[in-house]
């Protein structure tokens, strides 16, 4: 496995891992460099199969297959193009994204969103294979649970039980909504000082230092813990998962929070209309829509009878449909079959 060992929690003992800076955003010098390293681990291990993910992994991968020939199949987790972005990068990524893609042998898809949004835009898929329901991994059930009584949980982390927590659990960025957490937090809490807004998350971009030192009450209304290895803590200690993604590929955190009886709320994005069934595990809305965030927030705050619902109708669609156990044998099969053809 060649990957970022630094922005990894890796705790395999039978698998071999090589370091490769690769780096998020676009970087042409960084990322040719890191296609060369490539192209020199795979001229000494010689595979049979390359299996890449992540948009930058397809950029990297077909970079390096321009002079190492290989079988290649590709795990489609997110189109960086889908969300918000100007015209002319749009159309840059779009045609990237139709040359690396047309190249590979199979392509396998982490939600159906994402699959209709390729069909939308012309691409050729009868190369695109849904991995089983959606979701590449599934839920670990019996990791995410839904438990009786959190007031331990709370306890651990500084939480006082009459606190109402709306949590923000992911990668903090613009994409992934989280200036629409905190305006939402800060507009609910003018109106009920019981709310408090639990960010949990990698701040790769340190808008949490600009914040704490901008909004001088930043701490009164908000609880920040950077990345954990044991996010269903944080999602059983918390009272619902606000997720105003402007763009997603399958959403995994969505599920997770489902399987421990948590409800969302969301925009009506790719990805998310996968993971978030509306007026079921919790409401869909429309993209950009502040306000219908705060009044939705709102209304489960004063209906937690309503908050129980969603969370339990959440916990029966994960068992029915992502139980992890399930999900991966499957997905095991389509990757041996596609090998095999």
């Amino acid at each position: 496995m060649v990957t970022n060992l630094s922005m990894q929690t890796i705790e395999f003992s039978n698998i071999s891992f090589i370091n490769l800076n690769i780096l998020r955003n676009i970087s042409p010098l960084k990322d040719l460099l890191c296609a060369m390293q490539l192209i020199k681990i795979l001229s000494k291990v010689r595979p049979d199969v390359i299996i890449s993910s992540s948009p930058k992994g397809l950029l990297i991968v077909s970079m390096a297959t321009l002079f190492y020939r290989c079988q290649r199949i590709h795990i489609l987790t997110g189109i960086i193009w889908s969300g918000k972005i100007n015209k002319f990068k749009k159309l840059i990524y779009k045609c990237l994204d139709f040359i690396f893609l047309y190249s590979c042998k199979k392509i396998f898809v982490d939600s159906p969103s994402q699959i209709q949004f390729l069909q939308q835009e012309k691409f050729y898929i009868k190369k695109l294979s849904l991995i089983d329901e959606g979701s590449i991994q599934g839920v670990d059930l019996d990791q995410f649970k839904i438990i009786d009584n959190n007031q331990d949980l709370r306890k651990k982390f500084g939480f006082s039980n009459d606190q109402i927590l709306l949590l923000f659990l992911g990668r903090l960025s613009p994409e992934k909504g989280i200036y629409y957490f905190i305006d939402v937090i800060k507009n609910l809490r003018r109106e009920n000082k019981n709310i408090m807004g639990l960010i949990v998350g990698r701040d790769e971009k340190n808008i949490i230092a600009e914040y704490q030192k901008n909004y001088s009450n930043f701490d009164q209304n908000f609880f920040y813990f950077p990345y954990t290895n044991q996010p269903e803590e944080y999602i059983q200690s918390s009272d619902m998962m606000i997720i105003p993604s402007e763009r997603e590929g399958f959403c995994q955190v969505a599920i997770e929070a489902s399987a421990c009886g948590i409800p969302l709320i969301g925009f009506n994005v790719i990805g998310l209309q996968d993971s978030i069934v509306n007026d079921s595990s919790g409401y869909l809305l429309p993209f950009g829509d502040q306000k219908s965030l705060e009044e939705r927030a709102k209304f489960l705050i004063n209906n937690p009878q309503i908050r129980k619902k969603l969370g339990q109708q959440g916990r029966i669609i994960v068992k029915e449909k992502y139980d992890q156990s399930k999900v991966v044998k499957g997905f095991v099969n389509q990757i041996s079959s596609a090998i095999d053809e």
